[in-house]
């Protein structure tokens, strides 16, 4: 049987409300003009923002899903899409804060700057002994100098590349050392896989390749069905807007209470609240193994392999753990109900996917390096690695990330001086 929402009851009931009102009071025909009259006007502002898409920020519009992505990108057929070429300065509280959670956190200050392929402003060197291939945990960073790729290269003393894109998967991944990863000539290629959507992601790249549609979104329509995302996307940020006021005004009525989501967390002598988004794969690690995605995650890296080898570039997955696998063993009973009731099965299932990993480099033969252990060690020492309602790493989970990998590559670098013919 369906479930309903709270959210959805509540809708289908208002529009319930608001049709028997207007039959009513004689006005249903009205009310039907005064639509026809406003879907006509928003139909038309609509073609001048396809047509003009720098007045999207002008009419503030950029936050909605369908406007964000036409500002940010291109539709791509091979990488479903490509970010354009981007500058500016902003302020937020995290891609998962919500003033829902009552969590008052502190805002981060991005100073953002892409390349003329879109990837985040990297050296204009024609080489680089690095190549860094991931999501947007490989992309973020408060500003250039914060980024992993940067702090890879401040400590490590190699030149490193940066080519991580926000909403890209292993499919990508490999497409993108491809195209230009390998003419950089690096002696290194980064394999960033994480944990959190990687799986999520190989499974929106499959979905696309059928139906056009990645990860719940459309990159490239026709004309018209455009029209129909935008709208319908308009109508889910305004309706989500005011549902957010209204919970936010029940939410001041019971001052102190725990959001039933929000998790808290006890490392070192310090409470945190965070947001646990992405979940640990709680299926037995040979039930991933036999998965359709994670059969094409090995072929992915096996083809991984053979393109780096064949140029001359060691192969190395770097694996990076989500929030969850740190800090779910260090939440508390003062934690949200929904967190509670998952707490055990989350905790006992997170290493279920690096143990799948771990395995799959093994029998391709390709060095694995995972972040997971120094992470642990970091959260055992009292430290944040992670923004509290944001899925990346913080300032401090980079860092120590980048001194890992540097660790890494210099033991790769004293193998190879030792024995160049491996």
């Amino acid at each position: 049987m369906k479930e309903y929402s709270t959210e959805r009851i509540v809708s289908l009931f208002l529009a319930f409300l608001v049709f028997t009102v207007l039959v009513r009071a004689h006005l249903l025909k009205k009310a039907a003009l005064a639509i026809s009259s406003l879907l006509l006007s928003h139909f038309l502002l609509f073609c001048v923002l396809e047509r003009y898409p720098s007045l999207i920020n002008v009419i503030h519009l950029q936050n909605v899903p369908y406007y964000a992505i036409k500002l940010c990108c291109v539709g791509d057929d091979k990488l479903v899409f490509r970010e354009v070429p981007s500058s500016g300065n902003f302020h937020y509280k995290g891609d998962r804060y919500s003033p829902v959670y009552m969590v008052d956190v502190p805002s981060i200050h991005m100073r953002w700057f892409s390349d003329k392929e879109g990837f985040r402003h990297n050296h204009p060197a024609e080489f680089s002994d690095v190549v860094v291939i991931g999501d947007s945990y490989i992309a973020f960073g408060e500003n250039e100098a914060d980024t992993f790729g940067r702090r890879l290269e401040q400590l490590s003393g190699l030149s490193v590349q940066n080519l991580g894109v926000g909403g890209y998967g292993p499919f990508q991944y490999l497409e993108i050392l491809k195209q230009h990863g390998i003419s950089k000539k690096p002696k290194y290629a980064l394999f960033c896989f994480y944990e959190g959507n990687d799986i999520r992601d190989i499974r929106g790249y499959l979905e696309w390749k059928r139906t056009g549609k990645y990860n719940g979104r459309y990159f490239s329509q026709p004309f018209l069905a455009r029209y129909i995302t935008a709208l319908n996307d308009e109508i889910n940020y305004f309706w989500s807007l005011a549902w957010t006021t209204i919970e936010v005004m029940r939410n001041t009525a019971r001052p102190g209470k725990i959001h039933s989501d929000v998790a808290v967390v006890t490392i070192g002598n310090s409470n945190y609240k965070v947001l646990f988004h992405y979940k640990s794969d709680p299926r037995p690690v040979d039930q991933i193994i036999q998965s359709t995605e994670w059969k094409h995650l090995g072929e992915i890296l096996a083809e991984f392999k053979d393109i780096s080898q064949r140029n001359g570039i060691t192969p190395v997955i770097m694996y990076i753990p989500s929030t969850g696998h740190i800090y779910a063993q260090y939440s508390t009973e003062q934690s949200g109900v929904n967190w509670l009731k998952i707490r055990s099965e989350q905790v006992a299932a997170m290493a279920n996917m690096e143990d799948a990993m771990v395995r799959l480099s093994n029998e391709l033969h390709i060095k694995l390096a995972s972040l997971t252990p120094v992470f642990e060690a970091a959260a055992k020492d009292g430290k944040s690695l992670y923004y509290p309602f944001d899925t990346h790493w913080n300032s401090t989970g980079r860092e120590i990330a980048a001194a890992f990998m540097t660790s890494v590559l210099r033991k790769e670098v004293e193998l190879q001086r030792r024995h160049p013919d491996i």
